[in-house]
């Protein structure tokens, strides 16, 4: 598998969700990880090893929140919601999703996207199965949170030693995968 993905399987009628925390008094994102079934999914040292790999600092104005993902041989259901944070700190309870709600084939392409970070709150990254009754779905996953300097570097040029085409700048990323390739069979 490439590295910096981590791989959750998405039982049959459960959702698996990523909340990304975003601070803007103390500049810091946070990460933690749910899943919702009828019967609640155990935490373990991979997710919860996930969850602090995927932390990473930043401000309000000018984060990215960078995401793809794919599955093993189904499709699956994607959204990304938002909660904004009132004036005392807490969530608000109004969620706006940012990202319509979307069955994908994820097992056919690479889904990815990036979202501008314009208010302090908390991003929910969801994949649902829901709606499948017999078909656990093998999620590949991968988040970064660029902090505004990091996206101001890129923006102005700081890696200008490496050459880059158009098509190696739009190049497809390589399907991660833990199967054997024809040469090592």
């Amino acid at each position: 598998m490439r590295e910096g993905y981590t791989h959750t399987p998405v039982k049959n009628g459960t959702k698996f969700s990523k909340e990304i925390k975003i601070e803007e008094d103390a500049s810091t994102a946070s990460t933690a990880s749910t899943a919702t079934a009828a019967a609640a999914a155990p935490t373990t040292p991979a997710t919860a090893a996930a969850a602090a790999a995927a932390a990473a600092a930043g401000t309000v104005a000018g984060t990215i929140i960078s995401y793809e993902f794919r599955t093993r041989g189904h499709d699956i259901g994607f959204s990304v919601k938002f909660t904004p944070k009132t004036g005392g700190g807490a969530a608000s309870g109004d969620v706006k999703e940012i990202v319509k709600y979307a069955k994908l084939a994820a097992d056919k392409a690479i889904q990815s996207g990036t979202i501008e970070v314009k208010h302090a709150g908390i991003y929910t990254l969801e994949w649902d199965n829901s709606y499948s009754w017999y078909t656990t779905k093998d999620l590949l996953w991968r988040i970064d949170v660029m902090k505004p300097a990091a996206v101001a570097d890129v923006a102005a040029g700081a890696h200008q030693n490496e050459p880059q085409s158009p098509a190696t700048a739009t190049a497809p990323v390589p399907v991660p995968t833990t199967e054997p390739t024809a040469a090592a069979k």
